[in-house]
């Protein structure tokens, strides 16, 4: 590579790490009031609810359709957008790790007041079944109030391919 197309890129990369400065104090800024906010119950799980309802789709069509999910995230804004996040394809690591790596984004995103309410979606090995086809689609919920919920639903994939979802078991860790 030239002196010339390593300048170009030290340009860019320095621009984008501006840019990405500049709109991160911008929306701290924009939510530095939500940080203080108090937060009714019935405030807090209809958050949690709204988010799961427009982020849980994606991980339940991949299930369906491969019998299983790569780990990924979504927040809350403060605007009522959800944003999600998902890890590099290229970069495979063991789920343990990818939940480790995507709660704490998640809560990185809280404690600068990004985001109001967190979610992790993954698949893992059904705790109680004695099938070992059988799964749990994990969804782990944490609102900025420390409040968090997790939900379990088992599902199978049967030999034809087509998957049964269970009933969603809930535990709730902060009331």
């Amino acid at each position: 590579m030239s002196v010339k197309n390593h300048f170009v890129c030290l340009l860019i990369a320095v621009s984008t790490l501006l840019s990405t400065t500049v709109f991160a104090e911008e929306q701290q800024e924009a939510v530095a009031g939500a940080e203080q906010a108090e937060f009714t119950t019935e405030q807090v799980d209809k958050q949690l609810n709204y988010l799961m309802a427009k982020s849980y789709e994606a991980g339940q069509e991949t299930i369906k359709s491969s019998g299983a999910m790569v780990p990924y995230a979504a927040g809350l804004l403060p605007d009522g957008e959800i944003k999600t996040l998902n890890l590099k394809k290229e970069q495979p690591m063991p789920v343990d790790v990818a939940v480790r790596v995507l709660g704490s984004a998640m809560k990185t995103w809280m404690d600068q007041a990004l985001a109001v309410a967190t979610v992790v979606y993954y698949t893992a090995e059904h705790p109680a079944a004695e099938s070992p086809k059988s799964r749990v689609f994990m969804i782990e919920l944490k609102h900025a109030n420390g409040h968090s919920i997790t939900r379990m639903v088992p599902y199978l994939v049967q030999p034809d391919g087509t998957v049964g979802f269970g009933e969603v078991i809930e535990t709730d860790s902060s009331r």
